[in-house]
């Protein structure tokens, strides 16, 4: 008993075993350590604190705080996680090795409106409401298109889902059709308002172009490459192991699958390689990295998986800042 009773002390206090449950102590920390990331990545930024700029500062803060409130709540409302924190732990942690989209209010809206249009397409599978889901999506997939190009591409994912949840109905087949016109009308008349031409900005967009050279800097190469380790990870994992899974959860992991997939080819095609777009998958993987951490029965291999990720989160925090 005297050596057993250490032990159970020790593991009780391991990294992993602290955010097994989703309870008060462990949101607590995780949104003390959101707010610390958030004033670091300010603080570094070169920025001159007048009205506009404290008030793009309390934007920023204000939707990145709602992507937290969101993963958390939509893990658990569609049952992808066990009443743990890991969602929102990953969903910190991979901000860690992009900390530079905590300055851009494109960035975070992009990944808000993503973040709300997966939440409609995941609740599909309880057959309520189909056809107002499914353009809700639509209409938010439309809007973050403006923000990103690329971004229309998740058109895609709502076809998918429809095949999944609500194939039968041939209406549910032309509402992203539908949805999608409206999004492009609505962009051509805010035109005549405001001066900026968006369809001139689509066609200037080059179908396809790959140049490298900017994420050979060290400082960029560094967290893509430790990202991407993840997103295979991750991904592989899911796609090996999803037979596990409840068979009601495994339309909406292949969803999440398809997010990723879908993330990946936007930021192949795009001509930038802007990191914002990599955002999109953050939601994605931080539940498919949950649901694998608490599917492992040896703790101090999740112990262990969750060491490297954070420990490549802060080594990219830090040579980023």
């Amino acid at each position: 008993m005297y050596y057993i009773y250490p032990a159970k002390i020790y593991n009780s206090s391991m990294l992993a075993n602290f955010f097994r449950k989703s309870n008060l102590n462990n949101q607590s920390v995780l949104i003390i350590m959101a707010l610390a990331l958030f004033i670091g990545v300010q603080a570094r930024a070169n920025q001159t604190f007048t009205a506009t700029d404290i008030s793009l500062i309390g934007l920023r803060l204000l939707i990145w705080f709602v992507l937290l409130l969101l993963t958390q709540f939509i893990a658990q409302k569609n049952d992808l996680t066990r009443n743990s924190s890991y969602a929102l732990l990953f969903y910190i942690g991979f901000q860690c090795y992009f900390p530079n989209m905590l300055l851009e209010v494109r960035a975070l809206l992009a990944q808000l409106l993503l973040l709300m249009a997966q939440r409609r397409l995941l609740s599909l599978q309880t057959l309520n409401a189909p056809k107002e889901k499914i353009l809700d999506a639509t209409l938010l997939i439309g809007i973050a298109s403006l923000l990103y190009f690329w971004l229309g591409i998740f058109i895609l994912l709502i076809y998918i889902s429809i095949i999944f949840d609500v194939s039968r109905s041939y209406r549910n087949w032309i509402i992203p059709i539908v949805g999608a016109l409206g999004v492009a009308l609505g962009a051509n008349l805010l035109s005549f308002f405001v001066d900026y031409q968006i369809t001139a900005e689509w066609q200037n967009i080059p179908l396809y172009e790959v140049d490298w050279n900017r994420l050979m800097q060290q400082l960029q190469f560094v967290p893509l490459t430790l990202f991407s380790v993840f997103v295979v990870y991750f991904t592989g994992n899911m796609m090996v192991n999803l037979q596990s899974r409840p068979i009601v959860l495994q339309g909406n992991f292949k969803k999440l699958i398809t997010c990723v997939c879908l993330v990946i080819i936007a930021y192949l095609f795009d001509a930038n390689k802007t990191f914002a777009l990599l955002g999109i998958c953050f939601f994605p993987l931080s539940l498919m990295g949950a649901s694998q951490l608490e599917y492992l029965k040896n703790k101090w291999v999740a112990n262990i998986l969750l060491f490297l990720f954070l420990s490549g989160g802060i080594y990219s925090l830090l040579i980023q800042l």
